[in-house]
């Protein structure tokens, strides 16, 4: 047939040749989909699996382990223990705000991925963690590819390097908590350059 005036010849002007014809020009192309999307982008991130892929949970788990374990040395009417808690505090503030600091750096870099696309419907991260009692949302196809894209192109939460190319390249989470912590870059070295 090759062309719409082809398909229809016969009976160009009948209401059923209106129809096909709005049908067939309506029509998207696959890579146009994004573009025409109505309905909200949700992606997905489970802050707790970046923050052990970053080898950031073995950092603060390591420094309440050591302040814990301290506390436990120390008479609790001493004020070295008073100092101990005020740095346990300090360090789950320090957490708090880099996992904050990540889910907006992450959310910005899904927003851009979704505009590339050409999608002009709102795009929101919806966050998970283990403490969640819901079910972690189940992308589709488009959403599953700018989670990806975003978590290769949001820089690690404390180096700004990229750790996605690390973990290509082969080292492991506890390889990059040991290069954190060697560079001063372990929660308990930040709470005290922070305190001083």
């Amino acid at each position: 047939m090759g062309s719409v005036e082809g398909l229809l010849r016969g009976r160009p002007t009948s209401w059923e040749a209106d129809l096909i014809h709005q049908l067939i020009t309506g029509a998207a192309a696959e890579e146009d989909l994004p573009a025409r999307r109505t309905e909200p982008v949700r992606v997905p991130l489970d802050i707790d699996e970046e923050w052990d892929r970053f080898g950031l949970a073995d950092l603060a788990q390591e420094a309440f382990d050591e302040i814990n374990g301290r506390m436990l040395e120390v008479d609790d009417e001493s004020p070295e223990s008073g100092a101990l808690a005020d740095e346990h505090l300090a360090v789950d503030e320090l957490e708090a705000s880099d996992r904050a600091a990540y889910i907006s750096a992450f959310t910005a870099s899904a927003r851009r991925i979704a505009q590339e696309h050409g999608i002009t419907a709102s795009t929101e991260v919806i966050t998970s963690s283990y403490l969640d009692s819901q079910p972690a949302h189940e992308p589709d196809e488009l959403e599953e590819r700018i989670r990806y894209a975003a978590v290769v192109r949001t820089p690690h939460p404390i180096t700004d390097s990229n750790a996605t190319e690390l973990m290509e390249q082969g080292v492991r989470r506890t390889e990059l908590a040991a290069a954190l912590r060697a560079t001063g870059h372990d929660y308990r070295a930040r709470v005290a350059r922070v305190s001083s």
